[in-house]
């Protein structure tokens, strides 16, 4: 993941869950390998991922980092040794959408106390721009609105996006605390790394600081590939400088894996390197990876027999 992404992903968060609407799923076949329809977005595997030395560092790397997943048949992006550790993706991409709505509805509403206010902004970033309108009501502090990215890149190494993403949620406007933030991304496009993918979801903030994300449902498809990837369920929480992760990620090929954190990632900001902590991942046959993280990089170990046994990935 890049830094300041549009999300998380996420975070998304980024990720990144959410029920009925758009987090709604049917599945057909259950358990016996056919294939899952979410949104009408992917159509993959819903048997748990069997874990191996030859998948462990890809598969693992995709349910955090998404890195793999937006990454160019040259294989960009594909973990190849236990340094160069990189944020998540989806986290970049909810701390950029939760701070471009935050940002504006607190400018917008401590100089403007009608009751009733329509609030309409413009934003450049490095290149391209944001345009928001949004409907707040000040007296219950509700509001709705809608962004709209044009070929908008926060930074450098963010991706370069295009679309919109409808929100709702609530504002106290007396405190200028967020109780809520809701947001429904409409296939938005992405370009990172020359490469193009599509985000489709729902992305949930709540916490006295909208700290904890939890993302409903994000499929993210890779549009050179056509394959698409399911995040489901997954909740971002970030306190003080503690990270926690959780969540089930689907892959098409390989099946699903659930993703659980041993020990906070500590890390500078939501969307920062880690520099220590623990996730670990579980597949099917209690096979496992740990995923352990330094300030020099990150470690892979896996469990291939389901007995807790765990050797380190060369």
């Amino acid at each position: 993941m890049v830094r300041k992404l549009i999300v998380c992903v996420i975070g998304v968060v980024f990720m990144a869950g959410c029920s009925g609407g758009d987090g709604s799923s049917t599945a057909r076949g259950g358990d016996s390998g056919s294939t899952i329809t979410q949104t009408g977005q992917y159509n993959g595997l819903t048997t748990p991922a069997l874990f191996t030395v030859t998948n462990a560092k890809a598969l693992s790397s995709d349910a955090y980092t998404t890195n793999r997943v937006v990454a160019t048949a040259t294989g960009v992006g594909k973990i190849t040794t236990i340094s160069g550790a990189t944020p998540c993706l989806l986290q970049g991409i909810t701390s950029t959408l939760k701070e471009r709505v935050t940002s504006t509805l607190l400018r917008s509403s401590s100089s403007n106390k009608i009751v009733a206010l329509t609030i309409k902004d413009t934003i450049t970033g490095m290149s391209g721009s944001i345009t928001y309108q949004t409907e707040l009501d000040q007296t219950t502090g509700n509001f709705t609105g809608k962004i709209t990215f044009t070929e908008y890149q926060d930074t450098a190494s963010s991706a370069t996006i295009t679309g919109t993403t409808d929100f709702t949620g609530n504002l106290n406007t007396a405190t200028s605390i967020f109780t809520s933030l809701n947001m429904q991304m409409n296939s938005l496009l992405g370009i990172l790394g020359g490469t193009s993918f599509t985000l489709n979801g729902t992305i949930s903030f709540s916490g006295g600081k909208l700290n904890v994300v939890s993302i409903a449902s994000v499929v993210l498809t890779n549009n050179s590939t056509g394959n698409a990837y399911w995040f489901k369920d997954y909740a971002f929480t970030y306190s003080g400088n503690m990270v926690t992760i959780s969540g089930t990620y689907y892959d098409p090929s390989e099946g699903y894996v659930v993703v659980t954190t041993i020990t906070p990632l500590t890390a500078a900001s939501a969307d920062a390197i880690p520099l220590s902590g623990e996730l670990l991942f579980t597949g099917t046959n209690k096979t496992a990876v740990r995923l352990t993280f330094t300030d020099s990089g990150q470690t892979v170990e896996v469990d291939t027999a389901g007995n807790s046994i765990f050797t380190i990935v060369p």
